[in-house]
């Protein structure tokens, strides 16, 4: 039953994008905690990841990069949400982190503490 489910995922969250080392390869995920707290667990399966940058934003945000970059999608160690990305492709995920960090200091929300709704 999808109405009463224990579980269920928070609407903001830190979209993050992390490198392998000095590859192409970047995962692009979320965490409720910190992007530091996050990347502390996966350097346990992957010692040499860096974190790039991230977003604190909808949940939405990291589901539309991965479909935005589905096709670019690679199979790293069984991991998901791995991609092989070009600087084309950074430049695209830094310039969407970009907006939604301008349009949450132009929300009304960010300028008076106060939800509108």
């Amino acid at each position: 039953m999808c109405g009463n489910s224990r579980w269920r995922r928070p609407l903001l969250v830190n979209i993050y994008l992390m490198q392998v080392g000095d590859s192409d390869i970047f995962k692009i995920g979320y965490t409720s905690n910190t992007p530091n707290d996050r990347i502390r667990v996966i350097r346990y399966y992957v010692p040499n990841i860096k974190l790039i940058d991230y977003v604190f934003c909808e949940f939405i945000v990291e589901k539309e990069l991965h479909t935005l970059f589905n096709h670019k999608r690679v199979d790293f160690y069984g991991f998901t949400e791995y991609f092989k990305l070009n600087k084309r492709d950074l430049s695209k995920i830094k310039s969407i982190f970009k907006k939604v960090n301008k349009w949450q200091e132009d929300s009304p929300i960010q300028k008076n503490g106060k939800n509108p709704l």
